[in-house]
């Protein structure tokens, strides 16, 4: 890879496709949802730099110029609050400077926050819990790493009316170190129950159903998703 592998890395075909997805994901939420409400949220939990090695755009960037390019952007009279948190303090600093050159419009507001996903959105939803209120829909992207994603703070999200979220699920990395003690923790948070452990007795493709069909089912039963679907990457 070329670049600061602490801050900025090369863009990967399958990452060029997630972020390809975001922006039709965008194309066709941002006018149904400004149509018919006042303010709108997009929260990208894991921003990253903003910028890849080659200078191409990341998905907080894209995100943004799903609303500032918009053919229908004339006709979008809602505020747009963008959410974009980031825990490296370099990437943060990266994507603060990146964000800093767009020329921002007095309709959208944007927040940065170098500190974990969990963390802002946590506090987030406790505030509006206490004044007893509402988020405004709201569309989150959540794309980890690895295993990082509670199902509790999923759930806190989806509690509010017109929440949507778009999750990457690592199955990879679960079908291949989920018997590594260093998974268990993570595990149980990310499925929000110890049911996973049934995969350990399982291999192949028989483990990757298991595990993926097993989180759908708890981001039916448990967050109360109305809507689930999946579909698999592979490469680009």
């Amino acid at each position: 890879m070329a670049g600061d592998l602490a801050t900025v890395w090369d863009l990967e075909p399958h990452t060029a496709a997630k972020h390809a997805i975001l922006r039709k994901y965008l194309n066709a939420w941002l006018p149904k949802l400004t149509k018919w409400n006042g303010r709108v949220v997009i929260i990208d939990g894991f921003a990253g730099p903003g910028r890849y090695s080659q200078g191409e755009e990341g998905s907080p960037v894209i995100a943004l110029k799903a609303f500032l390019e918009h053919s229908y952007k004339p006709n979008m009279r809602a505020e747009v609050k963008y959410l974009f948190v980031e825990s490296d303090e370099d990437r943060c600093d990266s994507l603060k400077e990146v964000v800093g050159q767009i020329e921002i419009p007095k309709e959208v507001e944007v927040s940065i926050y170098n500190e974990e996903c969990e963390v802002t959105l946590n506090r987030a939803l406790d505030y509006l819990d206490e004044q007893k209120s509402y988020l405004a829909p709201a569309f989150a992207f959540i794309d980890p790493f690895g295993v990082q994603v509670p199902l509790e703070m999923v759930r806190r999200l989806m509690a509010h009316p017109k929440c949507e979220v778009l999750i990457t699920f690592m199955i990879s990395a679960l079908h291949r170190f989920i018997s590594t003690p260093e998974f268990e923790a993570p595990s149980d948070r990310l499925y929000g129950c110890g049911d996973w452990r049934e995969a350990l007795e399982m291999t192949g493709n028989e483990r990757k159903t298991f595990l993926r069909t097993l989180y759908q089912r708890q981001l039916e039963n448990v967050v109360g998703a109305q809507y689930v679907r999946f579909f698999t990457m592979r490469n680009h």
